[in-house]
């Protein structure tokens, strides 16, 4: 199973930034909504440019309304970038992390 770990972020981060603009209060349990929302959106991130954008579960988790798309996809294109390297770096130190494991367990 293959995580983008970079899209949970950012959907994250989204979802928080535009439940401010429409005044919906940040509790504790509707931040453990986003963050478990997220994730789980995460998982099915296709690796395609722009594919982030499509938030609808996060907002809908956080009691945003979808008119918040809007605000974030003006600068969706330039967090791409970032996004991307994140799941690069994420990928890679589970892979080294995986190769060091093996190495100690004598799977080789």
């Amino acid at each position: 199973m293959r995580t983008s770990d970079g899209a949970a972020i950012l959907q994250g981060f989204n979802a928080v930034f535009v439940a401010q603009p429409f005044g919906v209060p940040l509790t504790p349990a509707l931040v453990g909504a986003i963050f478990l929302s997220a994730l789980l959106v995460s998982f099915s991130t296709a690796g395609v440019l722009g594919s982030g954008i499509i938030m609808t579960t996060v907002l809908g988790a956080a009691g945003v309304p979808l008119e918040g798309v809007a605000l974030v996809a003006g600068v969706d294109r330039f967090t791409d970038g970032f996004r991307t390297a994140l799941d690069v770096v994420g990928n890679t130190a589970n892979a080294v992390l995986l190769g060091r494991w093996e190495d100690r367990s004598g799977r080789r």
